[in-house]
């Protein structure tokens, strides 16, 4: 790779989605793609092979998955020699959180033009600052044994209000404890049978199903929008439609979550006009 140059490796076992990330690197300058697999194997071989500065690794992949390549190229590579990466995955909630509080990127599909362009800024930057081996140090704190990269490095409990309404959340890490109020949730994820919070660019399980949260949150503030999601109203940037009556609901921080057609109704009540 050239001083003026990135070169890019992109693996995914979609065509589409490999040609697309193609397409919209080409439009780049100082942008190379060094190669394109369609399996996590494939990906690791060219990877090793071509050290690009970037890879772009979709999450699900026959045989080797998303993180299954970075832990071979943990082994294979050095730390001056690893590429920054950026997963690629379809609603994978967990993943999409471990990478935030870590400051790696994501892109989530379908993934918009400008999502892109700010994740290869964001690589840019990266890059000149010559924040790699950092990066790679993230990558090993995040896919080492033991450190929960689907489950966060904080449990969470609640206390209530004197009527019963969730209003303070403990985040207990170790011997340390911290409190955030109710309202400075941006949303929460359902979690197997559990819960997952969502505040200040991070998140947290709290051990209580998502269907009892809804009855203990305010309903004008934290809302239900779908089986699996509540958001807060408050944190609520736009308003996106998909298709034909479906909804992307973006919060500030450019997190979508899905509205359902079930929910769409009550929303609108609250808000009092129809979308």
């Amino acid at each position: 790779m050239s001083a003026d140059t990135i070169d890019v490796v992109i693996a995914d076992d979609e065509h589409l989605a490999r040609e697309r990330l193609s397409r919209l690197l080409a439009r780049e300058p100082g942008i190379k793609v060094a190669g394109v697999a369609h399996a996590g194997d494939e990906a690791v071989r060219l990877i090793v092979e071509t050290r690009p500065a970037l890879a772009f690794l979709d999450v699900k992949m026959p045989g080797l998955d998303g993180f299954a390549v970075v832990r071979s190229l943990l082994d294979a590579l050095t730390p001056e020699e690893m590429p920054i990466v950026v997963f690629v995955t379809a609603y994978n909630e967990f993943a999409i959180e471990a990478f935030e509080a870590r400051a790696l990127d994501y892109l989530v599909k379908p993934f918009e033009d400008e999502r892109f362009a700010e994740t290869l800024n964001r690589v840019r930057r990266s890059v000149q600052k010559d924040r790699l081996g950092a990066l790679t140090e993230k990558l090993r704190d995040l896919l080492a044994p033991g450190a929960g990269f689907d489950r966060g490095h904080e449990e969470a409990s609640a206390t209530e209000d004197a009527g019963g309404r969730l209003d303070r959340i403990v985040l207990k890490t170790g011997n340390r404890a911290r409190i955030i109020k109710a309202e400075e949730v941006d949303w929460i994820a359902a979690d197997g049978v559990y819960a997952r919070i969502h505040f200040d660019g991070t998140s947290a399980l709290i051990r209580t199903p998502l269907n009892e949260l809804e009855t203990r949150l305010d309903p004008r503030k934290l809302v239900r929008i779908h089986r699996s999601s509540i958001v807060n109203l408050d944190r609520v940037k736009e308003l996106r439609e998909i298709d034909r009556g479906e909804y992307y609901i973006i919060l500030m921080d450019g997190t979508k979550v899905r509205l359902s057609r079930s929910r769409r109704a009550h929303l609108e009540g609250l808000l009092g006009q129809r979308l």
